[in-house]
């Protein structure tokens, strides 16, 4: 009687087909994801340099900077009056925003159940986010106080 076990060498010519097909597999699943990806990222609309999914939500992409062509547009300063206005369309209200006083005791932690700690936390995240040539953060650098512009 014969016995119908195999042994491992019976199996090398299906492992060996395998181990040449898994990295063709995989090659053409990444050829495919990359195809899917290139025809999910559209432009947006003409001029604008971004592309969906990368854009955001639809709803704000009209605040949104456009691409720049020219090192003068980048960190060129906006204005108040454009500045009001974007943020009449955002649904913000002037009236709503601290006064000069109730910003710096905000910031100290120093207003009603101000907290210190929480306090720098915010004035360090604002300070990051409004970093351009025209507020740029300060660091000492070989013992020099020295503007840093991270911003664009």
């Amino acid at each position: 009687m014969k016995s119908s076990a195999r042994t491992p060498a019976d199996h090398a010519p299906t492992n060996r087909r395998l181990s040449f097909a898994a990295p063709i597999v995989v090659a053409a699943l990444s050829v495919t994801a990359l195809a899917a990806s290139q025809a999910v990222a559209r432009p947006v609309a003409p001029g604008t340099g971004f592309a969906q999914p990368f854009a955001g939500t639809p709803k704000y992409e009209k605040f949104a900077p456009t691409e720049a062509t020219s090192a003068r547009q980048v960190n060129r300063p906006l204005g108040m009056t454009a500045a009001d206005r974007i943020a009449h369309e955002l649904g913000l209200n002037k009236r709503h925003a601290f006064t000069t006083k109730q910003y710096r005791l905000f910031i100290t932690g120093q207003g009603v159940g101000g907290k210190l700690a929480a306090a720098k936390l915010v004035d360090a995240s604002v300070r990051i986010l409004t970093n351009t040539t025209g507020t740029p953060l300060f660091a000492k650098v070989n013992g020099k106080l020295t503007p840093i512009v991270v911003g664009s």
